[in-house]
């Protein structure tokens, strides 16, 4: 089984258009922006059969057919995100992963999270506006103002460290403790990778405190709590504490998470086989803050995506550690107490 993308260079914008075909004639073309294809694009691996030829999309234009299988065939759409709370003051969401949270002039053209929500929860001459960001290629917790106030409110308290956040992160290796503290100072690195590297000397100050939640064979599950905001600072200073994210294409090998090779006895076809997780391994996973607006104090949960949800059941299920076991625990008990 596979699955074909066909899609038109455009030099001019040096970008791709995804095309429609209708018989012979091309319709709609329309900008390279969806994550499920920009995966495909961005992460190609050796036993992905794809297959490239020149096609005539238009007269005297020349375009490309992939026809993917293996690990992409399988693939589905994400839903790009859910709300996990709105109000008329904040909303805030649990997104996927390949969405970036605002406009960011290195990556002018990744499809973003406050347009495709404004589009779907504002009103005529109503915004989201930002005030904070995670990584395009983190999922989870993203809260975003509505008014100016809020927008203020927010803003200040992310800056002023008021806000409690709680990653999850599936990491390779087996650290040597339970709880670890990194306070290293990072800064932009200028390269045209755009990474963050350790400067005692010109970085700013960043300090990560982590937890270990699960062993599970060669991969471990760390809880991770940024008290400073910096850019990849959970993704560096797990590198800088030998251990990289899995699907970490910066800091890590990039290479997708294969049931293949952590299950004994895997049975199956290697070119076929759909890949446990295909994406970075870190998830925004809860967030308490004040209510711009009452002061109430609020915390909020973005369930795991299918992926790594997905991926957190097949680990525990082989290795009999799950991180979130403990937590569930936590949360039927508050659901039996309403």
């Amino acid at each position: 089984m596979s699955r074909s993308v066909r899609f038109a260079l455009e030099p001019r914008r040096n970008r791709l258009s995804v095309m429609r075909r209708s018989g012979n004639r091309v319709q709609n073309p329309r900008p390279f922006e969806d994550p499920f294809i920009a995966r495909m694009r961005a992460q190609p691996h050796s036993h992905t059969a794809a297959k490239l030829h020149s096609d005539g999309l238009r007269p005297g234009e020349p375009g490309t057919e992939l026809e993917f299988s293996g690990i992409f065939a399988g693939m589905k759409r994400v839903e790009q995100f859910s709300v996990v709370y709105q109000d008329e003051h904040i909303v805030v969401l649990n997104k996927a992963s390949g969405l970036l949270v605002a406009q960011d002039r290195w990556d002018p053209e990744a499809p973003r999270l406050d347009v495709l929500a404004t589009a779907e929860l504002c009103g005529e001459g109503e915004r989201l506006y930002a005030v904070h960001r995670i990584d395009k290629d983190t999922s989870g917790l993203v809260i975003y103002g509505r008014t100016d106030s809020a927008h203020r409110t927010l803003s200040m308290a992310f800056e002023n460290r008021e806000v409690d956040k709680t990653y999850h992160a599936l990491v390779h290796g087996r650290p040597g403790w339970d709880t670890h503290e990194v306070d290293v100072p990072l800064r932009a690195d200028g390269d045209a990778k755009h990474r963050t590297v350790r400067d005692k000397h010109k970085g700013k100050d960043a300090k990560t405190l982590f937890t270990v939640l699960a062993i599970c064979g060669p991969y471990s599950w760390i809880e991770a709590k940024p008290i400073t905001g910096r850019t990849h600072q959970i993704r560096v200073h797990l590198q800088l504490s030998d251990l990289t994210i899995v699907c970490d294409p910066l800091y890590g090998n990039g290479e997708p998470l294969l049931l293949s090779r952590i299950k004994r006895k895997w049975q199956g076809d290697e070119f076929a086989e759909r890949p446990l997780l295909n994406r970075l391994g870190l998830h925004a996973y809860k967030m308490r803050i004040a209510h711009p607006a009452t002061g109430e104090m609020m915390e909020f949960t973005a369930p795991y995506p299918k992926d790594l949800d997905s991926t957190r059941k097949q680990l525990a299920k082989i290795y009999r550690s799950d991180p979130l076991a403990g937590q569930e625990d936590e949360a039927d008990a508050a659901d039996g107490d309403e």
